[in-house]
């Protein structure tokens, strides 16, 4: 409790937290974003507390993100190519642990094939690049006090459950798990994405092992050559005209293939 006569001063967790213009004492917590396009790189600011950062990156993540067609149990379902889950818990985690030092910037960057999240400082011992990229790094914060009101606000995972959880996410979503390195003063997570991804179908694995295995083997063979005809699945399959076009008829109205074209071509 406040002792009479005493004063308290707003610490610098406090400010960045929930100060209404952080950036006016602390210039070092804007977040730079930026977008690559083609040769081109455009460049964005984030100010503001880091409790109003959530949705802010989130929109900028999710602008223009790649999306690809998953076919699950009766429905087509359009997933994003990363994991916004695996993507936000990086950008905590570099709050949490950056050096909060004048002059270093978080970075955002998203390029085709990947997105990297840069914060300013290497890691501190115990922790160690080589661990981080075995994901077995152990719990430790640069800044405990963002760390626990993250961390009270469900927005990052319990301690030393991150790295594993983002990890988690990549894998299920189909891409490689994230990268740790350095680069220069800063430590650096690398997503890569998947070429591609936007225009491909996907098939959940529970359902796809359902499948008998000269459904699976049309899939699989479209997946690769995007297209085939009956001949093609006769031939394959060595299988009878009427036989083929039964699988690729079923996998019609499962609404797993469809008709391009004129003639059987699938």
């Amino acid at each position: 409790d406040k002792k009479e006569g005493e004063d308290f001063d707003l610490t610098a967790a406090g400010v960045l937290l929930f100060g209404n213009a952080p950036e006016d004492l602390l210039p070092q917590s804007k977040i730079l974003v930026e977008e690559h396009i083609g040769s081109g790189v455009t460049t964005e600011e984030i100010t503001g507390p880091l409790l109003s950062y959530r949705d802010k990156i989130d929109a900028f993540l999710r602008k223009g993100m790649r999306t690809f067609t998953e076919i699950r149990r009766y429905e087509r379902v359009a997933v994003e190519e990363y994991p916004i889950e695996a993507l936000r818990e990086a950008f905590f985690n570099a709050a949490i642990h950056r050096d909060y030092r004048e002059g270093w910037r978080i970075q955002v960057r998203k390029l085709r094939d990947r997105i990297e999240i840069l914060s300013p400082g290497l890691p501190l011992q115990p922790i160690t690049i080589s661990r981080m990229n075995n994901f077995d790094a152990p719990p430790f914060s640069r800044n405990p006090r963002i760390a626990v009101t993250l961390g009270h606000m469900k927005w990052v995972e319990e301690r030393a459950r991150g790295l594993t959880k983002m990890r988690e996410l990549c894998i299920e979503r189909g891409l490689r798990p994230p990268v740790f390195s350095t680069d220069g003063a800063y430590l650096k997570v690398t997503f890569w994405g998947q070429e591609g991804a936007w225009q491909n179908v996907r098939i959940q694995s529970a359902y796809f092992d359902e499948l008998d295995p000269i459904k699976q083997g049309i899939i699989s063979y479209l997946q690769e050559k995007k297209r085939m005809s009956t001949k093609q699945c006769v031939d394959r399959f060595k299988i009878d005209p009427t036989t083929a076009r039964r699988h690729l008829r079923q996998l019609r109205d499962l609404g797993i293939v469809e008709p391009k074209g004129r003639g059987a071509r699938h």
